[in-house]
């Protein structure tokens, strides 16, 4: 599978989509597309606060980190490796 660029994902996640979900991170991550877990719900579905602030921090990263480069990222939430 040829890697998309961030804009192309932006523009056209349905197309996209086998894409971002790949099982193995390796075909996946690149200068452009980074994976991280943020945040593992319990049990019921729900997120405990500790952990909602820990996402908010990781965005908050990822933003500064994009802001402070001379290169387009695409942060994607809620799309989990095990979605097979």
């Amino acid at each position: 599978m040829l890697r998309p660029s961030p804009r192309h994902v932006f523009g056209h996640s349905q197309s996209a989509w086998s894409f971002l979900t790949q099982a193995i991170d390796d075909k996946f991550e690149r200068q452009h597309f980074d994976r991280k877990e943020a945040g593992r719900p319990q049990g019921n579905g729900a997120l405990s606060s500790n952990t909602l602030n820990g996402v908010k921090e990781l965005v908050v990263k990822t933003l500064s980190a994009f802001a402070n480069s001379n290169v387009e990222g695409e942060i994607a939430l809620s799309v989990s490796q095990d979605t097979r």
